[in-house]
């Protein structure tokens, strides 16, 4: 996969998308990174610290995009840049809603979810981390 984001952001592949009822959403946000199913680092947001929105991506499919808090941005790139290969379950409400790879260090403001999503299948995925 060759995606290339129009801002400097990490562009994950999604390797998994799971739906769960709506009631799992009012909870915080976790990114959890994992080796060999052990997480072995996270970092946790507040859902006020964030903002989820749909956003269309290369090729006509759709993506999630996360605004992360600017006082936790150094945090959130050093933690990728040191975990680049490793996935990033992506937890609301101790539920895993993703689990995508970290292909690159995330610098900047926005977290891209990207897959072959439909519109639905995003807003899906936002409405869970929102």
């Amino acid at each position: 996969m060759n995606a290339r984001p129009m801002m400097r952001t990490l562009v994950a592949a999604l390797l998994s998308f799971v739906v769960f009822p709506a009631a799992v959403c009012a909870a915080d946000l976790s990114f959890q990174i994992v080796d060999k199913d052990k997480v072995v680092s996270k970092l946790d947001f507040d859902s006020e610290e964030i903002s989820v929105e749909v956003v269309e991506s290369l090729g006509g499919n759709h993506a999630v995009q996360i605004k992360l808090p600017p006082s936790r941005l150094d945090e959130f790139e050093r933690i990728t840049a040191l975990n680049t290969g490793r996935t990033m379950r992506i937890v609301v409400g101790g539920a895993v809603v993703a689990d995508p790879t970290i292909l690159e260090p995330i610098s900047g403001e926005y977290v891209h979810i990207t897959g072959l999503f439909s519109r639905e299948e995003a807003q899906a995925l936002a409405d869970q981390l929102d």
